[in-house]
């Protein structure tokens, strides 16, 4: 499972570093110390346990892959916020 974290990349180097690097490389590493493995198997647990399943989905391209017709495209978004598909219009 990959985990992309839309925020704001402290920037600098390492002799003048940006503001807020420390805060963000503690968020960064309690992030990533929250065992995604376990949470996923938790979750097919409880999942299985309701009567529900879980479908696990490769994270490549699904942010520029359109749902209804399934056309994947970096033009389908051209920002983060918004997203169009070019073929169908969705």
């Amino acid at each position: 499972m990959r985990l992309f974290i839309p925020c704001n990349r402290p920037s600098g180097t390492v002799e003048n570093p940006g503001r807020n690097v420390r805060a963000k490389s503690g968020l960064n590493k309690s992030i990533l110390d929250q065992g995604w493995s376990e949470f996923r198997r938790q979750l097919e647990y409880k999942m299985e346990w309701r009567g529900g399943w879980l479908v696990v989905v490769p994270p490549r391209n699904t942010s520029r892959t359109c749902p209804c017709c399934g056309h994947g495209s970096a033009d389908n978004r051209r920002t983060q916020a918004r997203f169009e598909c070019v073929e169908c219009g969705f």
